[in-house]
């Protein structure tokens, strides 16, 4: 299993994580459920003494101006809850992982003809055995935010793309996330220091500055759909 280390920034499409404690180390930042709606988060943890992992749930919906608005899944709103995570509290020894299960709960009733997009919030505490061990209860270390993605059964790509100056300029018009590839590689061959990657959520549209080595006159950009073999590749010119 490879895994991210919480010392390092991670960029996840409109999300910047800045993370400088060293709690926990985290599976993936993107997890997407597979036929029966259900996902895995490992965690670890990482320092030399037992912690508390509570996990928080959160929906985010996506307006048709492309704002993203979270609802926070609390005990006054079960009702509403869409997912189930287990479990949602538990204490991980050093230097041991844990698996974290989240499962689409609204089968068969949910409506499934865009993506169902969800923010988790893993957040580590130390382990404490008595309330009166001060030098603890006050202690809380930074946590990740991973998204749980439930993918449309209408999946389709569907975006448009401009490329002006060193950013291209991308809109997603379909209710389904997309992989983006940008090769500005051209006639010298694929490499990674040419090829820059994004994700993009359904009705989402990003300014993604790109790297000096790929602001090439040309660009081809690559778009997938995650688990189906739909595809566009396209080249675009700087304007």
């Amino acid at each position: 299993m490879k895994f991210m280390n919480l010392k390092i920034s991670l960029i996840m499409f409109f999300f910047l994580f800045a993370m400088n404690a060293t709690a926990i180390e985290i599976s993936s930042m993107l997890n997407v459920a597979n036929s029966n709606g259900e996902g895995v988060f490992t965690i670890k943890n990482t320092t030399d003494e037992r912690i508390f992992l509570n996990v928080g749930m959160h929906e985010l919906h996506i307006d048709d101006e492309g704002e993203i608005h979270k609802n926070a899944y609390t005990r006054n709103n079960v009702e509403e809850w869409k997912i189930e995570v287990r479990p949602a509290r538990t204490v991980i020894a050093p230097g041991f992982e844990k698996d974290i299960k989240v499962s689409l709960s609204c089968l068969p009733d949910c409506d499934l003809s865009k993506d169902h997009v969800f923010q988790l919030a893993f957040v580590p505490t130390p382990y404490v055995e008595s309330p009166t061990d001060e030098s603890k209860t006050v202690q809380m270390a930074v946590g990740f935010a991973p998204l749980f993605i439930v993918p449309t059964e209408n999946a389709r790509i569907d975006y448009e793309a401009s490329y002006k100056d060193d950013t291209l300029y991308l809109h997603n018009k379909a209710d389904s996330y997309l992989t983006l590839k940008i090769d500005g590689c051209g006639s010298n061959g694929p490499s990674s220091s040419c090829i820059q990657n994004a994700t993009l959520l359904g009705g989402r549209s990003l300014k993604l500055k790109l790297r000096e080595e790929v602001q090439k006159e040309k660009l081809e950009v690559s778009a997938k759909l995650h688990g189906r073999p739909i595809s566009h590749t396209q080249i675009i010119e700087r304007e």
